[in-house]
C-alpha cells in the first residue's frame, strides 16, 4: 500500500533550546521518496542553521524520550512531528562516532 505523504506536509521539525533559541520548520514528506533516510531529509535543513546533525537528539514528538536513528527510511517511521533537543551526552556521541555508517 503506498503512503501518501503530501498529508504529511503539515508536521513540523521544533528545535528546543538550541543555541538559546527554539523555533520550527515545516517538513516536506511529498518531495522525498521512500527510500529517503532521516539524515538525508534532514541534512539541509541543519545545514541552514549550522548545526550538526550527529550533535543533537532528534526524536518523535510523540516519543520524546526515545531517540531516532538518522539512517532509517522516513517511510518506516510513524509520520509525526520531531523534535531537536539539546546537544547529545559526550560519550553517545564518541560511540556513534566509530560506529559504522
Amino acid at each position: 500500500m503506498q503512503i501518501e505523504y503530501r498529508r504529511y506536509d503539515n508536521t513540523y521539525i521544533y528545535f528546543n533550546n538550541i543555541n538559546g533559541q527554539s523555533f520550527k520548520e515545516q517538513l516536506k514528506y511529498s518531495t522525498i521518496s521512500e527510500n529517503t533516510t532521516l539524515r538525508e531529509m534532514l541534512i539541509k535543513l541543519f545545514n541552514k542553521y549550522n548545526l550538526s546533525i550527529e550533535t543533537y537528539n532528534i526524536c518523535l514528538r510523540s516519543a520524546p524520550t526515545l531517540p531516532l536513528s538518522l539512517d532509517q527510511p522516513v517511510k518506516h517511521l510513524l509520520l509525526d512531528d520531531l523534535v531537536v533537543t539539546g546537544i547529545k551526552k559526550k560519550i553517545d556521541y564518541a560511540i556513534s562516532s566509530f560506529l559504522p555508517n
